[in-house]
């Protein structure tokens, strides 16, 4: 289902649409649509149901304290175990207990890196560069 919104927009904006949608042979319609959709804040929909509640709470943090989680690092020492299961489960065949400590080494990092993602993807929504960090909130 879809719903009908009309809106201005500058003449310089819609010459662009119609220009990107020439480029690309799309009609303009879904140029606009798929330009909207890009632009979208990061949703909770997207979040593994496990870490929802976490991640409710990401839209209400300054941009210093997504900064924070964008920066977090996972442990060299991780890092490095990790990529060692992973090789190591290429060429041979991991022991049980290497098994279990792989997925949740996967676990960790997964988890790492969405919030990562999730964070800079809201930094990024709210018109900050997310090149370099920002010095103030």
């Amino acid at each position: 289902m879809s719903q009908t919104i009309t809106i201005s927009i500058p003449e310089n904006v819609y010459k662009r649409f119609q220009q990107v949608a020439l480029n690309v042979q799309q009609p303009l319609e879904e140029v606009v649509i798929q330009s909207i959709q890009a632009n979208l804040p990061p949703s909770l929909e997207d979040v593994p149901a496990e870490w929802q509640n976490e991640f409710s709470r990401f839209p209400k943090e300054t941009n210093e304290r997504l900064w924070q989680i964008a920066r977090e690092e996972l442990s060299p020492a991780r890092w490095k175990r990790h990529k060692i299961l992973l090789k190591k489960n290429q060429t041979e065949a991991l022991t049980p207990r290497e098994q279990k400590e792989l997925q949740t080494l996967r676990d960790q990092v997964d988890w790492f890196m969405f919030r990562r993602s999730f964070a800079l993807a809201l930094l990024k929504w709210r018109g900050i560069s997310i090149t370099a960090p920002e010095t103030s909130a």
